[in-house]
């Protein structure tokens, strides 16, 4: 059984029929709760001169309504956990 772990993780999302969107982040992992680091968002198309790095805000603009994200339990899954723990011995006794 693994009890911690690391790597690299990505997700796509289609921006057109051209082109997708996809965030790659690093992860660490204990007790299966992952805390992400290194976000990095990418638009690429079908030619990889088309490839490029983008920012946030520019995912932000180009998905107003419902911008994508990792979610949260992938990005700070442990500190939640840790938090979690920590709340649960601030009230024993």
């Amino acid at each position: 059984m693994l009890f911690f772990g690391w790597g690299k993780k990505i997700k796509s999302w289609i921006v057109d029929n051209e082109h997708q969107l996809v965030a790659h982040w690093s992860y660490f992992s204990i007790f299966f709760c992952p805390i992400a680091f290194g976000l990095t968002w990418h638009v690429r198309g079908d030619s990889r001169l088309e490839d490029k790095m983008i920012s946030h805000d520019d995912v932000k603009r180009m998905f107003p309504i419902t911008t994508p994200d990792i979610g949260v339990w992938n990005r700070y899954g442990l500190i939640i956990v840790i938090g979690g723990l920590f709340l649960l011995s601030l009230f024993q006794n």
